[in-house]
C-alpha cells in the first residue's frame, strides 16, 4: 500500500489488485488502463467445443438500449471513475438479453456491482451486420 494507491499481490489466489486491496479478477484495476500495444484474447478453435452459429442477432441487438452517461465519480470517488461522458449499456438491462456477458465484482466499498464483457458483443454485432446484408 503506497499512500492512497494500492498494489496487492495475492499469492494464495494468484490475483493482483491495482487500486484495490481485494482483487476479484486475476488482474483487477480500479481506474483507467492505458496500453501502447494490443490486447489479445485466447480464441484458438482447438480450445473450443460446442460451437454454434449466432442466430437472430438483429433481434438481440434491437433489445439492447445503448446510452450515454456520466459516472457518479464524486459520490463513488474510491472507484476512480472517469469524469467524461461515456457510451455503453446498463448491465442490468444487458443481463435480461445476454446474461452470459454480465458478471459481478466486489467494489472498493465491499458491495457487489455488475460488470459487462463488451468484447463478447463483437460477435453479435458482426452477425447482425451479416443479417442486414442477407
Amino acid at each position: 500500500n503506497f499512500d492512497a494507491n494500492t498494489l496487492v499481490i495475492d499469492g494464495s489466489d494468484n490475483k493482483i489488485g491495482i487500486g484495490t486491496d481485494a482483487p476479484t479478477y486475476t488482474l483487477d484495476v480500479i481506474g483507467d488502463i492505458g496500453i501502447s500495444g494490443a490486447i489479445y484474447g485466447l480464441s484458438d478453435e482447438r480450445l473450443k467445443k460446442n460451437e454454434k452459429p449466432i442466430t437472430g442477432a438483429l433481434d438481440i441487438i434491437s433489445k439492447l438500449n445503448p446510452v450515454t452517461y456520466k459516472f457518479r465519480s464524486e459520490e463513488y470517488f474510491n472507484f476512480n471513475l472517469p469524469e467524461q461522458q461515456q457510451y455503453g449499456l446498463l448491465a442490468q438491462e444487458l443481463q435480461e438479453v445476454l446474461p452470459e456477458l454480465v458478471s459481478s465484482k466486489i467494489g472498493p466499498d465491499g458491495k457487489e456491482y455488475l460488470t459487462v464483457n463488451y468484447d463478447g458483443l463483437i460477435a453479435v454485432l458482426i452477425q447482425a451486420v451479416r443479417e442486414l446484408r442477407e
